[in-house]
């Protein structure tokens, strides 16, 4: 019920647990398939074509279909994430701890949306620290490709932004992930997500802007706000 989570994303953007599986499946990371040389065929002759109404009778070969599975109920309580980031070269460090999950009647079928509630603290260095962020009544249809969410609350909320003297804003940085950079070349339908209720409590922000001697230092604290 409180399983720990340790990933870790390499300067190359593979993901640990990710690459565990392709050894496992006998694949190694960034491996190329070799491509197999055709077979020495001997010569062929030209067969006299059917008649129209004799190729017409040839059943068409049937598409193959994706499997549907279905979960009824997943739980998980006092999970947690260590998280090691070093795709952006400087090693980043964040914890996602107090998980509590738990997922109802989802299935891979497009119109039949499953239901899902999330919450949990996070500590990213000194960029982000959350006491508590809950997604609640979420409807997850994985089929179709979309997500709502009822309603997301936010608590205790401090993030650090940085101007550096270049004027660039540094913060955190999501990984480059391999995983993702290919996902990106899919035609696939794209992911759709609507919120129905955000609230934000105690949420605190700073702002450092080193391009002035000395920095300048803007604080907000005790923010709320309900949209």
């Amino acid at each position: 019920h409180a399983p720990t989570v340790h990933a870790r994303v390499d300067r190359q953007g593979n993901v640990n647990w990710l690459s565990v599986l392709s050894k496992a499946q006998g694949i190694e990371p960034g491996a190329q398939t070799p491509v197999a040389k055709p077979a020495a065929t001997a010569p062929t002759v030209d067969k006299p074509r059917a008649p129209d109404a004799e190729r017409q009778s040839k059943p068409e070969a049937k598409t193959a279909q994706t499997p549907s599975w279905s979960l009824a109920e997943a739980k998980v309580s006092g999970g947690s994430v260590e998280w090691y980031d070093e795709s952006h070269g400087v090693p980043f460090n964040a914890r996602v701890g107090d998980i509590e999950f738990s997922a109802r009647s989802l299935h891979s079928e497009a119109g039949k949306p499953g239901e899902f509630d999330v919450s949990w603290q996070m500590l990213a260095g000194d960029w982000l620290k959350v006491d508590r962020f809950a997604i609640r009544e979420a409807k997850l249809d994985l089929g179709g490709r979309s997500v709502h969410l009822s309603e997301v609350e936010a608590k205790g909320a401090q993030a650090l932004f940085r101007r550096l003297a270049d004027g660039r804003i540094d913060w955190i940085k999501p990984p480059a992930l391999r995983v993702v950079q290919a996902s990106q070349q899919s035609a696939s339908t794209p992911w759709s997500l609507s919120i129905g209720k955000y609230a934000g409590e105690g949420i605190g922000l700073r702002f450092e802007d080193i391009t002035l001697k000395p920095a300048a230092v803007q604080t907000v604290d005790g923010l709320s706000f309900l949209l």
